[in-house]
């Protein structure tokens, strides 16, 4: 690491303030990746216990839209197939999710929570919210309605052209590299 970058200044004028919109969105996109990575990494700790961001998420999806089967699940986390059955075999075995046949197609089986799976949903999410809570009580008002605005763009650019796929190609890199 060198110590000199630490201390270097941003290449951007005092006061974050750019006159061509254009020329600062490379900036913007540079600390909204780091401020997006930073706040997650802080999330993932606060709530999930002994489970994968991975198997969260999917519990988050299985009690939004559930029941649901493999391949819902799949593409609802943008992972292949074969993960999203592994993920929900793990939770199943964990009894955080019940497996539901359908009775007029035995081949269909789509998954729900468990009680288990409730409530450790639940747990998480009131973790995590009464610590964003504090964290937003030290906002300015306008700053919260930015906030609100920022969330839903951030939506839009998590589920936009390019993010499933993007997403893809990102977790089978990291699979190369084990």
């Amino acid at each position: 690491m060198n110590p000199g970058r630490l201390t270097q200044p941003s290449s951007r004028p005092k006061g974050g303030k750019v006159s061509d919109p254009d020329e600062a969105l490379p900036d913007v996109a540079a600390d909204l990746a780091i401020s997006v990575l930073r706040a997650a990494r802080v999330l993932r700790f606060l709530g999930e216990g002994e489970l994968s961001t991975t198997h969260y998420t999917s519990l988050y999806m299985i009690e939004r839209y559930g029941p649901i089967t493999v391949g819902e699940l799949a593409t609802l986390e943008s992972i292949a197939r074969p993960t999203a059955s592994a993920v929900v075999q793990q939770l199943e075995a964990a009894g955080y999710i019940v497996r539901q046949y359908d009775p007029g197609d035995g081949r269909i089986c789509r998954v729900h929570l468990s009680r288990k799976g409730r409530e450790h949903v639940k747990s998480s999410r009131m973790h995590r919210n009464l610590w964003l809570t504090e964290q937003l009580e030290a906002c300015l008002p306008e700053e919260i309605e930015s906030l609100k605005l920022a969330t839903v763009m951030l939506e839009r650019i998590g589920e936009g052209p390019g993010a499933s796929e993007t997403r893809r190609t990102a977790g089978s890199r990291t699979r190369r590299r084990r």
